[in-house]
């Protein structure tokens, strides 16, 4: 009889057992999922923050001037530091006292009178040589373009 309630003990610690173990194991699955999906939403956040940074600084372009080596603009989300330098344009955004920085190409498009009349003249010159010297065609070449042409046309 005494050896009936000790049975009953035993099977009692092994199902607490059984549950204590499942209880840790889903709590492990717990604290990791977790953990992933708080690192997910701060990617997410940060690369957020980095778009608005890029999109200011877009924006900031449109209103720049080139007259100016540097330049700093102040909108409502944040502030905007430009820096021209050989053909490029060094940004430095700052939103929510995080700060991010861009390197981006600037193409010139102004050009100096000068340079637009330097390439009109070569141009220009250019094109009287061809005219003045102009090159004709041997018979094995318009006897090779015409085969290349009936070639063309039956592709």
């Amino acid at each position: 009889m005494w050896f009936q309630r000790f049975k009953k003990k035993r099977v009692k610690a092994g199902v607490l057992l059984y549950a204590l173990l499942m209880a840790a194991v889903f709590s492990l699955l717990l604290q990791f999922y977790l953990h992933r999906q708080v690192a997910e939403r701060r990617i997410l956040k940060s690369s957020e923050d980095r778009l608005r940074a890029y999109a200011l600084v877009q924006l900031a372009m449109g209103q720049e001037t080139k007259e100016e080596k540097t330049a700093d603009i102040h909108l409502k989300s944040g502030t905007v530091h430009l820096k021209w330098d050989a053909g490029f344009l060094y940004a430095k955004a700052e939103i929510h006292q995080e700060s991010y920085d861009f390197v981006l190409p600037v193409s010139e498009e102004k050009e100096s009178k000068k340079e637009k009349k330097e390439k009109k003249e070569k141009k220009e010159k250019k094109s009287k040589k061809e005219k003045a010297m102009p090159d004709l065609p041997s018979e094995e070449s318009s006897s090779e373009e015409k085969k290349q042409a009936d070639n063309s046309e039956n592709d």
